[in-house]
């Protein structure tokens, strides 16, 4: 054998020697076509924070393999309570099961067919959140699995965790920021005869008006009873009541000066019996004073706005649960409900949550039909996402 057949063949065994070592059977081999949650292989957790008016929420899920097969790929879903505990130790969480009133899964079987990777998609569907337990600052988990399959399942993409937990109360503000708002059927309006008043809204001014007296309206009737922020001889960011004298005239409450570019929840009282008025904020009381006796309050005109008064005087920022009463509210009664309040409370008249999130309407929560609508030729209302009354 001369030398070049004798390198070739010496090539050829290092090359053959070489390839049998990187080379495992089907059997050693990592690689295994197994099925999996394909939602579950990216993260195999999924947060569901409920929003205040959710009812129904729908999420669907597709079993996945990485290559084809040559033949149906048959499976089948269920809820495992027991994997509750694997995901609290996963996590160092302390969740709970969901209970079973608020999912459905209507089809738990589901098929790959030969020649696909996916299957069709499965509805999560979760149900009855209208009657979710609120307040409770618990976390419940939804862990959906792979039971049963024609196959060998991934484990680590097997199962994904619905985390479901009471989002904030409020999601959508409104900037209303140039525009102004009127009752819609101001002739109907309960808003009449108020001989005590709870006015109160959370907001978020983005700017002080410095035009006009460096005035800016949050609502009322001008030269009557009229809320708004700064006057000619105040700070432009000082809250004040303009009432004319049969209510006590202007009020210009200590503490009253508020921050831009940060929510703050502001509310004033006014008992026209004894005469006592309260300015809270942020649900702290900061002056308590005596008002006028005389009268009652009558919103129920086509004179009462919400954003403007006089010359335009423009509020400019944003707005949220904002609120008319006809009753006094505690302290305790302001501070605890700040983020919501039960629509048909007793002397709750007008309810103006500003969560439309959409066109030129406010709706009233209340069942009196005090909504609210946006003044002809004035700006739209603009509507922002927003996270408030959460959890920490």
């Amino acid at each position: 054998m001369n030398c070049m057949k004798l390198n070739i063949l010496l090539t050829f065994i290092l090359l053959l020697a070489f390839n049998s070592c990187d080379r495992v059977s089907e059997d050693e081999s990592d690689f295994d076509n197994k099925l999996y949650i394909n939602e579950a292989r990216v993260n195999e957790t999924e947060k569901i924070l409920l929003k205040p008016f959710d009812v129904t929420l729908v999420r669907t899920i597709k079993a996945a393999i990485a290559l084809p097969e040559n033949h149906d790929i048959k499976l089948q879903y269920k809820v495992d309570p027991s994997l509750v505990n694997h995901y609290n130790s996963l996590y160092g969480a302390k969740a709970e099961l969901l209970p079973a009133d608020y999912y459905e899964i209507p089809e738990l079987k589901d098929t790959i067919f030969a020649g696909k990777v996916t299957s069709n998609k499965t509805a999560v569907i979760f149900k009855n959140m209208n009657n979710f337990p609120r307040g409770k600052k618990k976390t419940y988990v939804l862990p959906v699995t792979i039971a049963d399959a024609s196959m060998s399942v991934l484990k680590s993409s097997g199962t994904i965790f619905y985390i479901v937990r009471e989002g904030p109360p409020i999601v959508t503000a409104a900037n209303i920021k140039g525009t102004s708002l009127q009752l819609k059927n101001p002739g109907s309006s309960t808003m009449r005869g108020m001989r005590k008043i709870t006015m109160e809204l959370l907001m978020r001014p983005q700017e002080w008006a410095v035009a006009d007296a460096g005035i800016s309206t949050i609502m009322g009737i001008e030269g009557t009873y009229l809320w708004r922020i700064g006057d000619a001889s105040i700070p432009n960011n000082q809250v004040q009541l303009a009432r004319s004298s049969t209510y006590g005239g202007n009020w210009t409450p200590s503490g009253g000066q508020l921050s831009s570019g940060a929510w703050q929840h502001v509310a004033i009282t006014q008992d026209l019996d004894s005469g006592e008025q309260k300015f809270y904020l942020n649900g702290k009381l900061l002056e308590k004073s005596t008002g006028g006796t005389g009268g009652s309050i009558n919103f129920g005109t086509t004179n009462f706005y919400v954003g403007e008064s006089y010359q335009a005087r423009h509020f400019n920022g944003y707005v949220s649960e904002m609120r008319v009463w006809s009753v006094i509210r505690s302290q305790s009664q302001l501070q605890e409900s700040q983020y919501q309040v039960d629509s048909q409370a007793e002397g709750l008249e007008a309810y103006w949550r500003f969560n439309e999130g959409t066109g030129n309407q406010v709706h009233d929560y209340t069942n009196h039909g005090n909504d609210l609508k946006v003044t002809s030729g004035k700006s739209d209302i603009s509507w922002v996402d927003v996270e408030l009354g959460g959890e920490e």
